[in-house]
């Protein structure tokens, strides 16, 4: 299994828009497509304006083929246009 971890931040202002984008327009899609396993939205408990979108995935080349389909062109470019900050970390299950 493939994990993506992609570490957010967000203005004050934004956090809210970014929570209900991410719950109801992203993450519907992403546990739509092939091979998705897990979607979770993590809020820091100490900064507030850190977040982390954790996708897990059955197969790498599921990932791999999410990342290039025009849904995650989508998606990314929403949330993206609310972040502050947006750094992704790949990991494999042992």
């Amino acid at each position: 299994m493939k994990v993506r971890f992609t570490h957010l931040a967000f203005s004050p202002e934004k956090i809210e828009e970014a929570k209900q984008v991410y719950t109801i327009e992203i993450a519907p899609v992403i546990r739509a497509h092939k091979g998705n396993r897990e979607v979770l939205f993590l809020e820091s408990e100490k900064a507030p304006e850190e977040f982390i979108s954790c996708t897990v995935w059955e197969t790498e080349e599921d990932l791999k083929a999410f990342e290039e389909s025009p849904e995650y062109r989508q998606v990314i470019g929403r949330i993206k246009q609310l972040a502050t900050r947006a750094e992704q970390k790949y990991y494999t299950v042992v």
